[in-house]
């Protein structure tokens, strides 16, 4: 085994195995009151980390997992949450949702019909979570209305309402939804002409994507007239 006689008569010398010991360099023990306060309040790993960072702890994400497993190695069978709950750090209110992923949540946002029976009409218990999530976020509720406004007016006929739709956007002062403003407002001729025609470039993407995956067949060593070729005598398209 490749170990050393003075180790292994150290470890026979023991009745019993010790835990693997762990060296801890950073200063938990001044922020103890402060995350057994936060643990009874519930709140996740990383908010109780934000609350600390906000007192002067400068320990890293990484560090701070690994001592608190190994300090509240039962924190999160105890409070696994499967129900809405609300928590205040500072002047600041988070919600936690369980098990709902942010990229589900993202759909319930966008599309309120996902989740609900064509046939019955019934509802999913993950929607009625989902709505109860949006309905307690005012930025949540703003996101799904930006999102159904402008996929209303993008089939809708109403120019005069993109114009409507921006102005408004604007005044609501969400980060994320400026930068994504700001494409149609440079290419406003572009998102006009898609209201007023029914036409589209799908026909054209599809063809590029066509092309690429020829191109993709050929590993890059075919001149420009064998892909023409190849593209142009292809049956399959």
């Amino acid at each position: 085994m490749d170990i050393g006689r003075n180790t292994v008569r150290y470890y026979l010398a023991m009745e019993s195995l010790q835990s693997k010991r762990i060296v801890f360099t950073n200063n938990y023990e001044d922020y103890l009151d402060e995350i057994r306060q936060d643990c009874e309040k519930g709140l996740n790993m990383r908010d109780i980390l934000r609350s600390i960072t906000g007192l002067g702890f400068r320990g890293k994400l990484t560090a701070f997992y690994h001592w608190f497993h190994n300090c509240f190695p039962g924190y999160y069978s105890k409070y696994k949450r499967n129900e809405l709950e609300s928590a205040t750090i500072g002047n600041r209110e988070t919600i936690r949702f369980g098990a709902l992923s942010p990229r589900k949540l993202a759909i319930y946002v966008e599309n309120p019909g996902w989740g609900i029976s064509k046939k019955t009409g019934e509802c999913s218990r993950e929607n009625r979570f989902a709505q109860k999530i949006i309905a307690s976020s005012e930025l949540l509720q703003n996101l799904r209305y930006v999102s159904q406004s402008f996929r209303k007016i993008i089939n809708g006929d109403n120019e005069g309402a993109l114009m409507t739709w921006l102005s408004e956007v604007n005044q609501l002062n969400i980060r994320a939804i400026n930068s994504f403003v700001k494409g149609p407002t440079q290419d406003r001729e572009a998102v006009l002409n898609a209201i007023r025609y029914p036409w589209t470039n799908g026909l054209v993407e599809g063809n590029v994507n066509r092309l690429k995956n020829k191109k993709r067949e050929m590993y890059g060593r075919a001149s420009f007239e064998s892909l023409r070729r190849k593209a142009v005598l292809s049956l399959t398209g």
